[in-house]
């Protein structure tokens, strides 16, 4: 039964939708009130203390289970793994990367301005002293000092109004930034998949665990009656000895799936990014999926129309036929409108005998407007060779999305044969369940009384 509610969830994830019907699981039984409704009684465990035991250690696990547990729809399941899972976050910060990426292009448009200051300066010292014939000096000697500096500042504005490689770089960074986008959504589609899978296996897994309760106590009640009689005076052979084999067996399934089911809570936390030791439990009922109701051609055609592999691929070969003319556009002229001003300042600053002479000035240069042009006539080929290898990279790709096409809209049609299918499966085998359900009843009943022997009872159970 798995396989069908799997199929299931492959063909939803594919038509990026599931019908509501296929949202919850039937109810769990409860061992002891089936066994009640029954009129079998409970058992006491008397002869199979060992099994008593084990019994308990599993009570004891469910409770720490219930316990660190959280109970959550599927809906709330999924919301919690798109908000918490950082793998999908990671998606998302690329994201982010690659939009700034598109804003750099497109700040290409944008004036350019560049300051280009020096400075200079320079310090000079001189004496000067008269002296007679007999080298005495003679008053009236001067002691000079000098301190000069000199600022130039020059601005360069300029816009590059012609630029062959600049729109090619624009839409190449946007369809790289789609791709990602689009990555996303695939991450994300990707999640929501894995975390239905897992919910769908821990109902499915609580089920079975439900139900081997119930055979585990009806294997022990049926132990115990059997050891009874033979208390009494029956003899049974190797009856008890059957009937205390099918109780391990049963027992070991149990184990099992608990096991299981502690493993896809495990599996179901990870993917909601739960910290600690949290767990989940399903919360929701699970019921039989109801047939498909849109045919084979427009579940096909919505597939093909919401798969996001196939947009990738596209979107990817626009970005590198972009990026090959953004390396062609390279080998055209370049031309910039530039405006260039300068200002010269000068401080000068003159000592004489400690009497001090200061003199600046501030000059503004003529400025000059004009347009430059930029060619690079020659590289060696490197950029046409590059622009090549980037159109076969496109084509790649393009022939990519055309594969995933087929590859989309085989698997749905797969996936909706297999759904098909299941349908039919599940209804089949839930009346299988319930027709060998009852038989295994009715066998206990004539076992109770007496009108078959545990070897039949045992072969009615398998």
């Amino acid at each position: 039964m798995s396989r069908c509610f799997l199929a299931l969830v492959v063909l939803g994830a594919m038509l990026f939708q599931l019908p509501e019907s296929v949202l919850a699981r039937p109810p769990a039984i409860n061992p002891k009130t089936a066994l009640e409704e029954l009129d079998f009684g409970v058992p006491q465990f008397t002869y199979s203390p060992s099994a008593r035991r084990v019994l308990a250690e599993i009570s004891l696990r469910e409770n720490q289970l219930l316990e660190l547990g959280q109970w959550l729809s599927l809906d709330q399941a999924i919301e919690l793994a798109l908000i918490n899972n950082p793998e999908l976050s990671a998606s998302y910060s690329t994201i982010e990367g690659q939009r700034w990426s598109v804003i750099a292009a497109r700040r290409r448009w944008y004036p350019y301005l560049s300051v280009e200051p020096s400075r200079d300066s320079s310090l000079q010292f001189g004496a000067s002293q008269r002296q007679n014939s007999t080298s005495a000096p003679i008053p009236g000697s001067t002691i000079t000092s000098e301190t000069n500096q000199s600022w130039n500042i020059q601005a360069n504005l300029g816009w590059t109004f012609f630029d062959a490689s600049r729109r090619p770089a624009i839409q190449g960074a946007i369809r790289d930034l789609n791709a990602q986008r689009l990555l996303f959504d695939v991450a994300a589609r990707n999640l929501v998949l894995a975390v239905q899978v897992a919910y769908y296996r821990m109902q499915e897994q609580m089920r079975l665990v439900d139900q081997y309760k119930v055979i585990t106590l009806l294997a022990t009640l049926q132990l115990d009656l059997a050891i009874e009689r033979q208390q009494q005076g029956r003899r049974l052979g190797n009856q008890i000895q059957q009937l205390r084999t099918t109780q391990r067996a049963e027992i070991t399934n149990l184990i099992d799936a608990y096991v299981a089911l502690f493993e896809y809570s495990v599996e179901l936390s990870k993917l909601l990014a739960l910290p600690g030791l949290s767990l989940v439990i399903p919360a929701d009922a699970f019921d039989s999926p109801q047939p498909w109701l849109d045919p084979l051609d427009a579940t096909v055609a919505h597939a093909l129309g919401f798969r996001e592999e196939i947009a990738v691929a596209l979107q990817q070969s626009q970005a590198q036929s972009w990026r090959s003319s953004e390396l062609l556009g390279a080998y055209w002229p370049r031309l910039d409108l530039l405006a260039v001003g300068k200002l010269d300042a000068f401080s000068n600053m003159s000592f004489v005998n400690g009497e001090a002479s200061p003199n600046s000035q501030l000059n503004a240069g003529p400025g000059t407007v004009g347009i430059a042009l930029n060619w690079s006539l020659y590289d060696g080929g490197i950029k046409a060779a590059d622009a090549a290898k980037r159109r076969s990279e496109a084509r790649t790709l393009a022939l990519q999305a055309d594969a995933a096409r087929l590859q989309a809209s085989a698997q749905v049609r797969q996936a909706y044969v297999r759904y098909v299918g299941s349908v039919l499966q599940v209804q089949n085998t839930t009346d299988a369940v319930s027709d060998s359900w009852s038989a295994f009843i009715g066998a206990i009943g004539l076992f109770h009384n007496n009108a078959i022997n545990a070897t039949t009872l045992i072969q009615t159970q398998a």
